[in-house]
């Protein structure tokens, strides 16, 4: 299914507030592979965005 502008916008904030790759491969009912494939497109800061950087 697409991501919408919300998903994103969503997404964003959670990854700032903390969340993990796990926690947001189950919020959004996606695989972690999705997730951070997302936050890297979307330029999402916070620890699971940073994890996928190293």
């Amino acid at each position: 299914m697409p991501w919408e502008p919300h998903d994103d916008q969503r997404l964003a904030e959670l990854c700032a507030q903390g969340a993990s790759l796990d926690e947001l491969a189950q919020e959004f009912g996606r695989n972690e592979g999705a997730i951070a494939s997302r936050l890297e497109k979307i330029n999402a800061e916070g620890p699971a965005a940073e994890a996928q950087q190293l």
